[in-house]
């Protein structure tokens, strides 16, 4: 290697590289939570905000009414009904259909927003393993090595998860080490060109998908080689310099690695029962407190009948 570097000329890099642990794509799930994935989490705040407001404007109205304004005996349970799409009597006042229009309006465009990202989410898998940090790959189970180079890198005994992986690293052999996601299903030390060369062969086979963990080993500049005193080395170093500092590099990589539009024929998905877990969850829910309300509605009914 000293020999080389007498020779070649690595002062001018183009590219930046990372060597990091990557694993295959785990099994994929859908989860029986994809009923509230369709909102965000401030969004199902904001509507429960919404949804006091609403009951808030209701008592007020109720309790606080003028003289000769009709009363209408109405509730929160009335308001999530017309949320529901269930038709209930309308208010007789002007005050009360007034909060109640826009009430309809408000739910309206809420359901139609949930409805059309429903489907989405309960046909779209997600994956069940996804390893980002060292903490990650060590409480996920898998088995992680490679080369004693990378191996060598996590002898750090001030670094308790460093350490960790260090105890737990199996050394292979170089030539095995590079196939050990693909075939044993073991993480290993790859970079991050090798990965996205990887993902754009495999484009089709989301579950032949390599993934980089977030933290990595350590990043390096790679260098455009060339022969020390070479009359081409100025005008190479200069031209590759203007690719460089005008961004033609990174539209060149993203192009290349770009996955390629093809035509293929879908086949419509076909709901299973893991699709719709989450609503049967939600329906045995509701019938389960539905028996219980009925069975305290025929308790309270017998105790009053024998009271009187």
């Amino acid at each position: 290697m000293a020999k080389r570097l007498e020779v070649l000329n690595m002062d001018l890099t183009y590219m930046q590289e990372s060597l990091a642990f990557g694993y295959l794509v785990g099994d994929f799930e859908v989860s029986w939570k994809n009923l509230v994935w369709p909102l965000s989490s401030t969004v199902w705040v904001q509507l429960g905000i919404i949804g006091l407001l609403f009951s808030g404007l209701l008592f007020a109205a109720h309790h606080f009414r003028r003289r000769g304004i009709i009363r209408d005996n109405l509730s929160f349970l009335d308001g999530f009904a017309i949320f529901l799409g269930i038709a209930v009597a309308l208010p007789r006042n002007s005050f009360g259909r007034y909060v109640f229009g826009m009430w309809i309006f408000h739910s309206y465009l809420t359901v139609t927003a949930y409805n059309s990202g429903l489907v989405s989410f309960l046909t779209t898998p997600y994956e069940k393993r996804i390893l980002r940090t060292f903490k990650d790959l060590l409480d996920g189970g898998l088995e992680f090595g490679g080369g004693t180079f990378h191996r060598e890198f996590y002898n750090d005994p001030s670094d308790p998860d460093m350490k960790r992986i260090y105890d737990r690293f199996k050394v292979f052999p170089i030539n095995q080490a590079l196939r050990l996601p693909t075939i044993h299903k073991i993480a290993t030390g790859v970079l991050t060109s090798t990965v996205r060369v990887y993902n754009t062969d495999h484009r089709d086979n989301a579950s032949n998908q390599l993934r980089m963990l977030e933290e990595t080993a350590f990043t390096f500049h790679v260098p455009i080689y060339m022969r020390r005193g070479s009359p081409l080395t100025h005008g190479i170093h200069r031209y590759a310099s203007h690719a460089i500092q005008s961004g033609f590099v990174d539209y060149w990589m993203r192009h290349y690695y770009r996955p390629a539009s093809t035509f293929t024929t879908k086949t419509p998905s076909v709901l299973t029962v893991n699709h719709i877990r989450g609503i049967l969850v939600l329906h045995s829910a509701g019938l389960v407190f539905s028996s219980i309300v009925f069975l305290g509605e025929i308790i309270y009914h017998k105790r009053s009948v024998g009271q009187h």
